[in-house]
């Protein structure tokens, strides 16, 4: 449930966010029992916009050694089967090129270059500030050489290498189209788990 000063599509205002009060109660008590089991729950795949897919396709294969599954292919919104992309990217979309490469382990990244309207770099790529992704992290068996390898192919070190936990390290990189990436040596789980026994993630 909104409140009644959300937002109306089309209007431009900003709906508001539902509190735990403004949620029905069945529903609150559903989100404070305990966490219901999950099913062959996983991240699948990442989508980044490029202005040139030939190029990209061969940095992510030379910087992160994925693997290319399929494409490049194009797809418009005037080809048969281009109904679902027309549904998701609206009115105004024509056309665009695809491909889809894979990490060790199966997870995805899908390079798109939309040609129809053009794709275009942000000017400013980092909005953290604002809700969305802004970021994808890739575990790297060795971060200063894979920030090395990003700048030698075109792209750039964002920040310096910092330190994470007792022997772990990150940095934040851009490929060559203004994509924002994290390194690290870690997996996820791996870096923040806490120790058994410490309860308290601070304290390791």
């Amino acid at each position: 449930m909104l409140s009644s000063d959300a937002g109306v599509a089309g209007t431009g205002a900003v709906p508001v966010v539902p509190t735990l009060p403004d949620i029905p109660a069945p529903r609150l008590a559903a989100l404070e029992g305990p966490p219901r089991p999950t099913l062959r729950t996983g991240f699948n795949h990442a989508a980044l916009s490029v202005t040139d897919l030939d190029r990209a396709v061969a940095w992510y294969q030379h910087v992160f050694g994925l693997k290319l599954l399929l494409g490049p292919f194009a797809i418009s919104s005037d080809a048969p089967g281009g109904g679902p992309a027309s549904d998701i990217y609206g009115e105004g979309w024509q056309s665009a090129r695809i491909a889809h490469l894979a990490m060790p382990g199966g997870t995805g990244i899908e390079l798109f270059e939309f040609t129809g309207p053009v794709a275009e770099r942000r000017v400013e790529n980092f909005d953290y500030w604002r809700t969305g992704v802004f970021h994808i992290c890739f575990t790297v068996e060795k971060v200063a050489e894979t920030a090395t390898r990003i700048t030698l192919f075109g792209g750039r070190q964002r920040s310096k290498i910092h330190q994470v936990g007792p022997e772990s390290w990150f940095c934040f990189c851009e490929d060559p189209f203004g994509n924002v990436l994290e390194l690290v040596d870690q997996t996820f789980e791996q870096l923040f788990t806490p120790p058994p026994g410490v309860e308290d993630p601070d304290a390791c």
